[in-house]
């Protein structure tokens, strides 16, 4: 599991342009070579003087969408994750709504529930 979860986070920051470094709970899951309980998150460290490029990586809406994607199956959040789901899509170009929908495809098939809202992409 641990190695799943980085090998994901490493698959999607690699190449961005900035230094990335696992830390909180994650990083003493790395370092002990098992995960030792749940995490609701992943703590990624950054330079500051990486900064402008770290907003430019994090800030498009549509990313952010993908990121809240992955924690509606066992996050007490659901509802918010929804409901900024159904605040951003109106705002979402074409481009950006099929960026959405090919990644929730290839992460979750074609049984994620906002999906459905994509459909005339």
């Amino acid at each position: 599991m641990v190695e799943s979860f980085l090998i994901r986070a490493y698959t999607f920051l690699t190449g961005e342009g900035f230094d990335w470094y696992v830390c909180g709970g994650w990083a003493i899951d790395v370092f002990l070579g098992k995960q030792t309980r749940i995490h609701k998150d992943l703590d990624i460290a950054v330079f500051w003087e990486d900064r402008n490029s770290i907003v430019d990586f994090t800030c498009p809406p549509e990313m952010v969408l993908f990121y809240k994607s992955r924690y509606l199956e066992f996050s007490p959040d659901k509802s918010e994750h929804d409901q900024d789901f159904e605040h951003v899509l109106p705002f979402l170009d074409e481009e950006q709504k099929q960026w959405l929908k090919e990644f929730l495809e290839k992460e979750f098939g074609q049984e994620h529930v906002w999906l459905r809202r994509l459909e005339p992409c």
